[in-house]
């Protein structure tokens, strides 16, 4: 177990990251991208991302390469995901095509020892920069076929995921906040305990955390420090969030369909700031039961997601749903300008 122990100061510096570091999120979704019995809430961006990936566009090599340097399970070359890199896309890369060739010796000799590599990885291995560029290139085009159809989605998950945690410690304080990031962490005051691989105290001597949830991660929670900035904390969201993002709702033309009533309608402008079931009936001016009927159309077209915090049950816009309530609203504007000229 990991023990991180917080000071009134690091209570008051911690935070949620805005998103997962892009580049962590490509690795990830690669180990994923190689597992035949994924769970359910990836099958439809693992089969869109395999037929791109198939398409002849895509560079030769590309997966062969990628395969080998993020195998299924086992090690993970640290290098392709480096803690230090500032958290955007084009920073990530550059970390990767500046890492030192001692470092790529000792993790590529670590991979080594859990499965053969080519004779390209020794190459790697001894610092080739034209084998590091192509290793850059190749994660550059897994990630323009892979996330950044789905990114989109991404950012609106993180920015549900934000709104949960914030609202719990808005009701429950930070007992909340912690209670609410899932069965892997427990907060006992002054101490978050994790699970971990490891066993240890970490103090965080007034630096505060950063939360930094994850979507493709699906392991222990894992706790990061680089120099000059606070330590973070990257944890998988739980599954519930997750299903609404990255899966296509079977019955979500059906339901599009049903979200012409007005009750309905309501339900749904009602959710934009984020709101248990209880609180959806009193706004909608309808019963709780009609209220949770509703929710559960709305959640099965993808246009919310619904939580569990303690007691309560929150619905959240996801991506979808926030666009179809921007362009519907701007509609009856349009539609209101019109009538009155």
């Amino acid at each position: 177990m990991l023990r991180i122990h917080f000071t009134m100061a690091d209570l008051a510096r911690t935070r949620v990251a805005e998103m997962s570091d892009p580049l962590w999120e490509t690795v990830l979704s690669l180990r994923l991208m190689q597992e035949r019995n994924t769970i359910l809430l990836f099958d439809c961006w693992q089969r869109r991302t395999r037929s791109k990936l198939a398409a002849p566009t895509t560079p030769p090599g590309v997966k062969t390469l990628l395969k080998t340097l993020v195998p299924a399970s086992g090690h993970l070359l640290g290098f392709l995901s480096p803690a230090e890199a500032p958290r955007s896309w084009d920073d990530g890369i550059e970390s990767v095509l500046t890492t030192p060739r001692r470092r790529l010796g000792t993790e590529l000799g670590r991979l080594a020892e859990s499965q053969p590599l080519p004779t390209w990885a020794q190459d790697l291995a001894d610092g080739d920069t034209g084998i590091l560029t192509q290793v850059a290139d190749a994660l550059r085009v897994y990630h323009e076929v892979a996330l950044v159809p789905a990114w989109s989605q991404l950012l609106a998950l993180a920015a549900i995921e934000r709104g949960v945690l914030g609202r719990a410690m808005l009701l429950k304080g930070v007992d909340g906040l912690f209670a609410s990031l899932g069965p892997a962490m427990r907060w006992n005051p002054p101490i978050l305990e994790v699970d971990s691989h490891t066993d240890r105290d970490f103090h965080l001597d007034g630096r505060g955390l950063v939360l930094v949830p994850t979507v493709f991660y699906r392991g222990k929670p894992v706790l990061s420090e680089v120099p000059d900035a606070p330590p973070t904390l990257a944890y998988a969201m739980q599954q519930d969030l997750k299903r609404y993002a990255m899966s296509a709702p079977p019955h979500a033309k059906r339901s599009l369909a049903a979200l012409l009533g007005p009750t309905r309608a309501a339900v749904l402008a009602n959710v934009s700031t984020g709101a248990t079931t209880s609180e959806l009936a009193r706004r909608a001016n309808t019963s709780v039961a009609s209220a949770s009927r509703h929710a559960s159309v709305l959640r099965e077209a993808g246009l919310i997601a619904t939580r569990r915090i303690a007691e309560a049950v929150q619905h959240t816009l996801t991506d979808q749903g926030a666009t179809l309530l921007t362009e519907t609203t701007e509609t009856d504007r349009l539609r209101q300008a019109q009538d009155e000229s």
